[in-house]
């Protein structure tokens, strides 16, 4: 199921059908082993509704306008687990990666990863402004490669962490959760949606 749904997010931005069939598959699933159960089912069926109609009458900005507002409303309570109905897998619980790391829980959230799929319904701009992306030299790419492990090497330096050479047996769960139900979600909503939105209302002289 969970790879069903990371392949949905990962088809997202190049192909929206096979990344909606993708995501139904794993929805059927979800609902399949309980995770997703019948009220939840309803929930994010009304959801669905209300992305279809924002699709379909996108042309009538009273309408389209409050469907947005419904569906981000959605995407909010997805983002807490405010939606009733999901029961998110726990796929490490209490576990601790080595004998000096803090115990560590991790959840597969499917009410989360479900964001990028509303925000683009709502902007099929998300992944893509539609602008041509800066020239960004190779020089500036080395920086920001470089700077990861210094800044990491710094908080070593400084107290406020300690290194500890581990590879936890969830270590591949733990990637794929955070590149695809945290990750991706967290820059749809705020780098994705938000940013264009406000840039959109700001003007083109109040960038961010």
């Amino acid at each position: 199921m969970w790879g069903v749904l990371s392949t949905a997010l990962f088809f997202l931005p190049f192909n929206r059908l096979i990344a909606w069939l993708m995501l139904a598959a794993s929805a059927g699933m979800g609902i399949y082993h309980q995770i997703i159960t019948p009220l939840g089912a309803a929930c994010l069926a009304v959801i669905a509704l209300a992305a279809g109609l924002r699709h379909h009458y996108r042309a009538n900005a009273g309408l389209s306008a409050t469907l947005e507002a419904l569906l981000v409303a959605s995407c909010v309570a997805l983002f807490f687990h405010l939606l009733p109905g999901i029961n998110n897998q726990i796929m490490v619980d209490n576990s601790k990666a080595g004998p000096l790391s803090a115990p560590y829980t991790l959840r597969y959230n499917f009410d989360k990863a479900l964001l990028p799929f509303l925000l683009f319904a709502c902007l099929p701009t998300l992944f893509n402004s539609g602008k041509a992306a800066k020239s960004v030299g190779a020089l500036a790419w080395l920086l920001l490669i470089v700077c990861v492990p210094l800044l990491l090497l710094l908080a070593v330096a400084l107290g406020g962490l300690k290194l500890e050479s581990h590879f936890p047996s969830w270590i591949l769960p733990f990637m794929m959760a955070n590149l695809f139900f945290v990750s991706l979600a967290e820059e749809a909503l705020f780098r994705g949606y938000l940013q264009q939105r406000l840039t959109q209302w700001l003007g083109p002289t109040r960038r961010w």
